[in-house]
């Protein structure tokens, strides 16, 4: 989950507005009827795994080495 910085403008936009976010709590959510589509996963970026690097150039730091390592 990404930190967006609009929670505070939100609550302060509430604040200023009650019967303006009155409107989001008066709907409920909908439990029958047609599920939204699935995404399209075929044009998605290969996942790429660099903890292990991460950790590597964390220990070299650690360690004095001016250089990270790399895989």
């Amino acid at each position: 989950m990404v930190h967006s910085g609009y929670e505070a403008t939100a609550v302060m936009d509430s604040v200023k507005n009650p019967l303006k976010s009155r409107g989001g709590a008066a709907t409920r959510v909908r439990t029958e009827g047609e599920m939204a589509h699935e995404i399209p996963l075929d044009r998605q970026r290969p996942a790429e795994y660099v903890f292990s690097r991460h950790v590597e150039d964390a220990v070299a730091r650690l360690k004095g080495r001016d250089e990270p390592a790399r895989a």
